[in-house]
Protein backbone atom coordinates (compact mmCIF):
# COMPACT_ATOMS: atom_id res chain seq x y z
CA UNK A 1 0.00 0.00 0.00
CA UNK A 2 1.53 3.41 -1.13
CA UNK A 3 0.58 6.79 0.14
CA UNK A 4 1.34 9.68 1.95
CA UNK A 5 2.46 9.13 5.73
CA UNK A 6 4.96 10.92 7.72
CA UNK A 7 7.99 9.52 8.60
CA UNK A 8 8.81 8.86 12.43
CA UNK A 9 12.69 9.56 11.44
CA UNK A 10 13.60 13.35 11.54
CA UNK A 11 16.33 14.57 8.88
CA UNK A 12 18.01 16.96 9.91
CA UNK A 13 19.60 19.68 7.69
CA UNK A 14 23.37 19.84 7.84
CA UNK A 15 24.61 23.53 9.44
CA UNK A 16 26.22 25.50 7.74
CA UNK A 17 28.93 28.29 8.91
CA UNK A 18 27.92 32.09 8.65
CA UNK A 19 29.73 33.63 5.93
CA UNK A 20 31.98 36.51 6.64
CA UNK A 21 29.91 39.53 5.19
CA UNK A 22 26.81 38.33 6.59
CA UNK A 23 28.56 38.62 10.27
CA UNK A 24 30.10 42.17 9.34
CA UNK A 25 26.85 43.56 7.80
CA UNK A 26 24.64 47.01 9.46
CA UNK A 27 21.27 46.97 8.77
CA UNK A 28 21.10 50.93 10.21
CA UNK A 29 22.98 51.66 7.17
CA UNK A 30 19.86 50.49 4.81
CA UNK A 31 16.99 52.00 7.12
CA UNK A 32 18.87 55.47 6.68
CA UNK A 33 19.54 55.47 10.25
CA UNK A 34 23.52 56.30 9.47
CA UNK A 35 23.78 59.77 9.91
CA UNK A 36 22.42 59.00 13.50
CA UNK A 37 25.41 56.90 14.50
CA UNK A 38 27.60 59.50 13.46
CA UNK A 39 30.15 59.90 16.50
CA UNK A 40 32.92 62.19 14.70
CA UNK A 41 33.68 65.40 17.25
CA UNK A 42 31.96 68.12 14.54
CA UNK A 43 28.84 65.72 14.61
CA UNK A 44 29.01 66.10 18.46
CA UNK A 45 29.91 69.65 18.11
CA UNK A 46 26.63 71.02 16.27
CA UNK A 47 24.39 69.09 18.38
CA UNK A 48 25.67 71.05 21.64
CA UNK A 49 26.01 74.40 20.19
CA UNK A 50 22.85 76.24 21.10
CA UNK A 51 23.10 79.29 18.77
CA UNK A 52 22.93 77.16 15.95
CA UNK A 53 19.94 75.63 17.21
CA UNK A 54 18.53 78.90 17.42
CA UNK A 55 19.15 80.11 13.56
CA UNK A 56 18.03 76.75 11.96
CA UNK A 57 14.87 77.51 10.33
CA UNK A 58 12.21 74.56 9.68
CA UNK A 59 12.01 73.80 5.75
CA UNK A 60 8.98 73.15 4.07
CA UNK A 61 8.99 71.37 1.11
CA UNK A 62 5.26 70.31 -0.89
CA UNK A 63 5.54 67.20 -2.47
CA UNK A 64 3.04 66.67 -5.21
CA UNK A 65 1.61 63.31 -6.94
CA UNK A 66 -0.95 63.16 -9.40
CA UNK A 67 -3.24 60.46 -9.53
CA UNK A 68 -6.12 59.21 -11.76
CA UNK A 69 -9.24 58.65 -9.88
CA UNK A 70 -12.96 58.64 -11.40
CA UNK A 71 -14.40 61.81 -12.11
CA UNK A 72 -16.71 63.72 -14.92
CA UNK A 73 -15.34 65.25 -18.38
CA UNK A 74 -17.56 66.74 -21.13
CA UNK A 75 -17.94 65.30 -24.41
CA UNK A 76 -18.17 67.97 -27.38
CA UNK A 77 -18.17 65.86 -29.86
CA UNK A 78 -17.99 61.71 -31.27
CA UNK A 79 -17.64 60.95 -34.94
CA UNK A 80 -16.25 57.93 -37.02
CA UNK A 81 -13.73 59.79 -39.42
CA UNK A 82 -10.68 61.07 -38.11
CA UNK A 83 -9.92 63.43 -39.95
CA UNK A 84 -13.05 65.08 -39.01
CA UNK A 85 -12.30 64.75 -35.39
CA UNK A 86 -8.59 66.66 -35.62
CA UNK A 87 -10.16 69.14 -37.59
CA UNK A 88 -12.98 69.60 -34.90
CA UNK A 89 -10.18 69.02 -32.35
CA UNK A 90 -8.30 72.48 -33.78
CA UNK A 91 -11.70 74.59 -34.17
CA UNK A 92 -12.18 74.02 -30.35
CA UNK A 93 -8.31 74.62 -29.50
CA UNK A 94 -8.86 77.76 -30.96
CA UNK A 95 -12.52 78.46 -29.48
CA UNK A 96 -11.32 77.45 -26.18
CA UNK A 97 -7.62 79.48 -25.13
CA UNK A 98 -7.22 77.31 -21.94
CA UNK A 99 -8.73 73.94 -22.38
CA UNK A 100 -7.62 71.39 -23.53
CA UNK A 101 -9.38 69.56 -25.91
CA UNK A 102 -8.27 65.40 -25.48
CA UNK A 103 -9.35 62.93 -28.04
CA UNK A 104 -10.29 59.57 -27.28
CA UNK A 105 -10.38 56.65 -29.43
CA UNK A 106 -13.41 53.71 -28.49
CA UNK A 107 -13.61 51.94 -31.42
CA UNK A 108 -14.83 53.29 -33.71
CA UNK A 109 -15.52 56.16 -32.52
CA UNK A 110 -13.39 58.97 -32.27
CA UNK A 111 -14.35 61.02 -29.22
CA UNK A 112 -13.19 65.13 -28.01
CA UNK A 113 -13.66 65.38 -23.93
CA UNK A 114 -12.82 68.84 -22.10
CA UNK A 115 -12.11 68.76 -18.20
CA UNK A 116 -11.01 66.81 -15.52
CA UNK A 117 -13.93 67.59 -12.77
CA UNK A 118 -13.92 65.58 -9.36
CA UNK A 119 -17.80 66.49 -8.68
CA UNK A 120 -20.39 66.33 -10.96
CA UNK A 121 -21.36 69.79 -9.66
CA UNK A 122 -17.95 70.81 -11.57
CA UNK A 123 -18.88 69.76 -14.91
CA UNK A 124 -22.78 71.05 -14.98
CA UNK A 125 -20.78 74.35 -14.49
CA UNK A 126 -18.45 73.63 -17.56
CA UNK A 127 -21.06 72.29 -19.62
CA UNK A 128 -22.85 75.38 -19.09
CA UNK A 129 -19.67 77.57 -20.22
CA UNK A 130 -18.88 75.46 -22.97
CA UNK A 131 -22.84 75.82 -24.10
CA UNK A 132 -22.63 79.80 -23.84
CA UNK A 133 -19.70 80.07 -25.71
CA UNK A 134 -22.17 78.19 -28.89
CA UNK A 135 -21.15 74.36 -28.18
CA UNK A 136 -24.85 73.18 -27.89
CA UNK A 137 -24.05 69.30 -28.19
CA UNK A 138 -22.17 68.98 -25.05
CA UNK A 139 -22.83 66.47 -22.69
CA UNK A 140 -21.17 65.07 -19.14
CA UNK A 141 -19.37 61.82 -19.08
CA UNK A 142 -17.85 59.64 -16.35
CA UNK A 143 -13.99 58.66 -17.00
CA UNK A 144 -10.83 58.60 -15.24
CA UNK A 145 -9.72 62.32 -14.32
CA UNK A 146 -5.76 63.66 -12.90
CA UNK A 147 -6.32 64.81 -9.48
CA UNK A 148 -2.88 66.58 -7.95
CA UNK A 149 -2.57 65.35 -4.21
CA UNK A 150 -0.22 67.97 -2.35
CA UNK A 151 1.28 67.10 0.97
CA UNK A 152 3.16 68.93 3.01
CA UNK A 153 6.91 67.72 4.15
CA UNK A 154 8.87 69.56 7.03
CA UNK A 155 12.46 69.07 6.43
CA UNK A 156 14.45 69.60 9.51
Amino acid sequence: MVGCSASTEQHAEPKMPIPEYATKSNPALYRGDADKTKTSPEHVMEEADPVSESNKQEEIVWVERIVSVMGYKVQVYSTTDLDDAMQKREELSLLLDSATVEMVFNAPYYKLRIGNCIAKSEADTLKAALQSKGIMDAWIVRDKVLQTLRKRVEKN
